[in-house]
């Protein structure tokens, strides 16, 4: 009986293209928008525009903070410049989903639960 020989197999972490993940992101349903590492917004999906009522370009390239202006179930302001969700997306840490009041372009406040995805790779600055 011969042994067999094993063939290594490399378990390299496969990687995106910027466009590519904003192309996966922007065709939910969800609302849905990516933010740079500084909270500037590259993509705002059709379905937030619908629920928020800002339009694409009206977004694009503002930070989060100051379009959003969430505040937390308790009242407090959540979204703000070094908020703790973009920290802790800067040290690769998971960020739970969680729930932000947030108020509409008709300043209509709405609830809503946000999941954080973080993604890293070619072209992501």
């Amino acid at each position: 009986m011969r042994r067999s020989k094993k063939r290594k197999r490399s378990l390299s972490r496969s990687k995106f293209e910027v466009k590519e993940v904003l192309e996966l992101l922007s065709n939910t349903d969800d609302g849905m928008f990516a933010t740079d590492a500084d909270g500037k917004i590259l993509l705002w999906n059709r379905s937030a525009q619908e629920i928020l009522g800002f339009q694409t370009e009206e977004v694009v390239g503002k930070r989060c903070h100051e379009l959003l202006s969430a505040q937390d179930p308790a009242g407090n302001l959540f979204c703000f410049k070094g908020c703790s969700v973009l920290t802790m997306a800067r040290r690769h840490q998971l960020v739970r989903n969680y729930n932000t009041e947030m108020m509409t372009k008709t300043k209509r406040k709405v609830w809503l639960n946000t999941s954080i995805l973080l993604v890293s790779g070619r072209g992501w600055g």
